[in-house]
């Protein structure tokens, strides 16, 4: 997708109708030895290296028993930025198309990532949404703690959010919307008085 973007007539990419694309490695080399990757945004770029990691686990995959201790947090940061990505380079219906379950399948993705490797990734998915959308006021999420929510949603650790104004600031205050099929009355403290306030 990202060669297809930022050169159509590679010689690689097929010159017909036919769908016989590079695979990986061929094009993450063409990436590496040409400044192709000039024209790519930090993180696409992020993307690309982490794809270059994934060589071993695919071949473990595919040509051996699947080891019990396969690090799969990998694979899931780079399908979760190419996803965000390809929102940004093809459009959201295009996205669709392809997943038709979003964020349902992004939940799951994000849960896959190992403990120690989930705030490696909260910085980079932030990034890859101020690259999206550079001029908006992102709140903070409560749960993984990135400026990551946009309308209800947290477009990083994909919890669905609700929110109550803060009576001393007025700023809205966002928690865990499955907090409300838990618990009767939930306290939320504010970011921004540090107050706790009664949901």
């Amino acid at each position: 997708m990202l060669l297809i973007e930022v050169a159509p007539g590679h010689p690689v990419l097929p010159r017909t109708d036919t769908s016989k694309f590079p695979g990986l490695r061929k094009v993450l080399e063409i990436f590496k030895k040409s400044n192709l990757t000039q024209r790519l945004s930090p993180s696409e770029r992020r993307v690309l290296e982490l794809f270059g990691h994934l060589a071993e686990p695919r071949d473990q995959i595919m040509h051996r028993t699947l080891p019990d201790d396969l690090e799969a947090s990998v694979a899931a940061m780079s399908l979760l930025g190419l996803l965000r990505i390809a929102r940004r380079r093809i459009g959201e219906k295009a996205l669709d198309d392809i997943v038709r379950q979003s964020p349902e399948v992004e939940a799951d993705i994000f849960r896959t990532i190992r403990y120690m490797r989930v705030e490696e990734y909260c910085r980079f998915a932030e990034q890859l949404l101020r690259e999206e959308y550079p001029d908006a006021c992102l709140e903070q999420c409560p749960n993984c703690g990135t400026a990551s929510i946009l309308a209800g949603h947290c477009e990083v650790c994909f919890e669905e959010m609700a929110c109550l104004d803060c009576p001393e600031t007025e700023e809205p205050v966002f928690y865990p919307s499955w907090q409300r099929f838990v618990h009767e009355c939930i306290e939320v403290e504010c970011p921004h008085c540090g107050k706790t306030h009664t949901a």
